[in-house]
């Protein structure tokens, strides 16, 4: 199958007004993220007609975390990655996930942290594994009275790379 996609960095290829309008449409959740973070920290999919066919989050090391204190100022941050759904299937997200990892890796990040996941197996694929497990909590869309469910509706995984010798994807194993 032809890849009908490239990745770029938006330090590379300032695209602020897409950027804030892919978001907006595929995922409105995030659009503050993009909005606040530095063109350098923003890493994206492209399709050949020039249109935003994925994005993701990414800083290190050093990254501004709560995570900081048990990882080390070593560690970094991958989140909000996502796919324009009418694309999934064409390993884009992969391609974004492991793309990220390396230019971690080439920085000296020796752990990565990717929070609140949804799809844990499509992280493992990349290499990734899970780290702590959080219960998400919500009401009943129709509940005025604003009551708890007794379980969890969801369990949400962060997972972490910590591979043998620090390794991150992507960066080679040392001789």
């Amino acid at each position: 199958m032809r890849q009908n996609w490239t990745l770029c960095c938006t330090a590379h290829r300032p695209s602020a007004r897409l950027l804030r309008a892919f978001e907006a449409a595929a995922f409105p959740s995030w659009a503050r993220w993009f909005a606040a973070a530095r063109p350098e920290h923003v890493l994206l999919a492209r399709t050949q007609s020039g249109s935003i066919a994925g994005t993701l989050l990414l800083e290190g090391p050093g990254a501004d975390s709560v995570f900081t204190p048990m990882l080390g100022p070593a560690a970094a941050t991958i989140s909000s990655g996502g796919v324009a759904p009418s694309l999934h299937g064409q390993g884009i997200g992969t391609a974004l996930v492991v793309r990220a990892s390396q230019i971690l890796s080439q920085a000296d990040v020796r752990a990565c942290h990717i929070g609140w996941t949804t799809r844990e197996s499509f992280y493992r694929r990349a290499g990734y594994q899970p780290w702590r497990r959080y219960a998400m909590y919500s009401s009943p869309p129709d509940c005025p009275c604003g009551h708890r469910p007794s379980r969890p509706t969801f369990r949400a995984p962060n997972v972490i790379r910590l591979p043998a010798a620090h390794q991150l994807p992507g960066k080679p194993e040392p001789p």
